[in-house]
């Protein structure tokens, strides 16, 4: 259990060293207005949704470590919630089981994206009305592209914008 914790701790320190540099990059070029620990959270998912975009298994498993170091760096407001469906993800053994937990982790997200400040980013709150057996589930983009993650090359484009944040 020790060795467990000791590797989580030292992959926290990287994914805060290395998406620390990259979330002032991404802030000072575009001008975002996004705050660094909020940036390093925001990358991570959507990481985490690419990943699930290109049917990346073992690469989504590692943005969801990436994810939760994240958020345990930087507590957000809701972040217990965000932590236990990180967690459920953690265990996942398919690209299905991931993308089953998905969608309330993008709900979560969705919360915590409307409470911080984006400057003059836009976050795109997307929509797919086929996945989850045709409930529909949502996602968080920074694109205005539809690059659905709940289908991956199945269905790539299916979706629609929902809401501009």
């Amino acid at each position: 259990m020790m060795m467990k914790q000791l590797v989580f701790l030292l992959l926290l320190i990287g994914v805060m060293a290395s998406c620390s540099s990259k979330s002032e990059n991404t802030s000072n070029e575009a001008g975002s207005g996004i705050a660094p620990e909020n940036m390093m959270i925001l990358e991570s998912y959507m990481e985490l949704k690419d990943n699930l975009v290109n049917d990346q298994f073992s690469e989504a498993q590692a943005n969801v470590e990436n994810l939760q170091a994240a958020v345990l760096a930087n507590t957000p407001e809701g972040s217990e919630t965000i932590l236990a469906l990180l967690e459920e993800m953690s265990v996942a053994e398919s690209i299905t089981g991931l993308r089953s937990t998905f969608d309330p982790l993008s709900e979560e997200m969705y919360q915590w994206a409307k409470g911080i400040e984006k400057g003059n980013t836009t976050i795109y709150w997307q929509y797919c009305p086929m996945a989850k057996d045709n409930q529909g589930a949502n996602w968080l983009s920074l694109e205005s592209e539809i690059m659905n993650p709940y289908f991956g090359d199945q269905m790539l484009h299916c979706g629609n914008i929902e809401e501009e944040l």
